[in-house]
């Protein structure tokens, strides 16, 4: 290894601490696999929302803190319902069993097929 280098390969292992720490410290299981996106800037919300209150599991919703909105999903015959937690701002989801299918983010109210 040449002088040269030395500073090239010290960056490189910062960078690559700072990485590991941030994903480290941001592990967030809640959000795993969650249709989650950043809503337009005039759109910013304080706190946080939801906008299927109740726990609605016919009406497709999304929770929403500041620009980053979650989306309730299907995932086979299960709705994983974000809601927002009362203590933190936060989202959390709760899988919910439906009774006819899923789709498009909220249970079918009857079934669509024979």
């Amino acid at each position: 290894m040449t002088h040269e280098q030395t500073p090239y390969l010290v960056i490189v292992a910062v960078v690559a601490v700072i990485a590991v720490v941030t994903l480290v410290m941001n592990n967030n299981d809640n959000l795993q696999g969650a249709l989650t996106y950043r809503a337009p800037e005039n759109e910013r919300v304080n706190g946080c929302i939801d906008t299927d209150e109740n726990g609605d599991i016919y009406t497709r919703g999304y929770t929403q803190i500041g620009v980053v909105r979650t989306e309730d999903e299907c995932r086979g015959n299960m709705l994983h319902q974000w809601y927002c937690k009362t203590v933190t701002d936060d989202v959390e989801s709760t899988p919910r069993p439906c009774e006819f299918g899923c789709e498009n983010g909220a249970c079918l109210r009857q079934r669509t097929y024979g």
